[in-house]
C-alpha cells in the first residue's frame, strides 16, 4: 500500500478486507476482484488495495447517502458480462445508421 493518506484509515480498510478475500469460503464481489488483480499477475500486496480501495467507495457512499449496504448494489455496474450476438448486432445497426446521417450531413454542407 502506498505511504499516502491516513495510515490508521488503512490498516482498518486492511483490516476488514483481508477477511472476506482470505478467509471466506463463499464468493464474494471483493474476493472475485482480488482474485481477478492475482490472475493479472499481481502480488497479494499489489492486489489487496484494490480491494480496500472498493471498500473504502461502498462505505463512503453509505455514509453520504445514508443508504444500508447492499452488495447487489455496490457491484452492479462492474460486472464484465461480455454482451450478446443480437446486442452487437443492435449497436452495429445504431452506428451505421448514425454514420450515414452524419455523411449525409457532410455532403450537405459541402455541396
Amino acid at each position: 500500500m502506498s505511504k499516502r493518506g491516513n495510515r490508521d484509515l488503512k490498516r482498518a480498510y486492511f483490516q476488514i478486507a483481508a477477511p472476506l478475500v482470505w478467509f471466506d469460503r463463499g464468493e464474494n464481489p471483493y474476493k472475485t476482484l482480488f482474485e481477478r488483480k492475482m490472475a493479472e499477475g499481481r502480488a497479494w500486496h499489489e492486489a489487496m488495495p484494490f480491494v480496500c480501495a472498493a471498500l473504502a467507495r461502498h462505505i463512503y457512499h453509505c455514509l453520504k447517502f445514508n443508504d444500508p449496504y447492499d452488495v447487489e448494489k455496490a457491484f452492479r455496474g462492474s460486472s464484465s458480462t461480455p454482451a450478446s450476438e443480437q446486442e452487437l448486432t443492435d449497436l452495429r445497426v445504431d452506428l451505421d445508421e448514425r454514420f450515414e446521417v452524419m455523411e449525409a450531413d457532410l455532403r450537405q454542407i459541402e455541396g
